[in-house]
């Protein structure tokens, strides 16, 4: 689901890295005035592919927190069902099935809510030049380990797999930050 994500903030990140190169050299012929210009035209250019991306993340965590919260009374309302329906065993056994099956959607959902709320603090705290606060970046970075690291002790292993890459993830990202 978030494949391209990762691959955009990549292209993204390679983007920025030429564009800082290219503003690292710039011609004498130019003049500081145009380099100047120069400079704040690949700025401005920078900002708007990270606040599209923030954007495209931030949209994908609203669609994923709306679909964690039907679920949440879909599985509410089917945990009502086992005792209205306590005299009927069939009955019970069916709702007790779609009960652990919500269950199961719910603990994903909240999986994938949570990662992608990692992901805009990543993000967020990767764009420099967007957020210049260093203590402001160390929060969301803060903020995503403490959930990483509650993911990593999930029982399913695609959660602890998840959870790990995001972990080396947010290790290249606080490595950037102290370079």
């Amino acid at each position: 689901m978030f494949a391209g994500k990762d691959e955009q903030i990549q292209l993204l990140q390679q983007q920025l890295k030429n564009m800082q190169q290219a503003l690292a050299q710039p011609t004498a012929a130019a003049g500081k005035e145009e380099a100047h210009k120069g400079e704040v035209a690949v700025l401005n250019t920078a900002f708007a592919d990270l606040q599209n991306a923030y954007d495209l993340l931030n949209g994908n965590f609203r669609r994923l927190q709306q679909e964690h919260n039907n679920l949440q009374a879909s599985y509410a309302a089917l945990k009502k069902l086992p005792v209205a329906a306590s005299n009927n065993n069939n009955s019970n056994a069916t709702n007790n099935a779609a009960v652990a099956a919500l269950e199961q959607q719910l603990s994903a959902s909240t999986a994938e809510l949570n990662f992608a709320k990692i992901d805009c603090n990543l993000a967020r705290a990767d764009a420099q030049q967007i957020i210049s606060n260093a203590r402001q970046r160390k929060e969301l970075l803060t903020e995503a380990l403490t959930m990483l690291r509650t993911m990593e002790g999930n029982t399913d292993a695609t959660i602890q797999k998840k959870a790990k890459e995001k972990i080396l993830r947010l290790n290249q990202v606080a490595k950037t930050l102290h370079d």
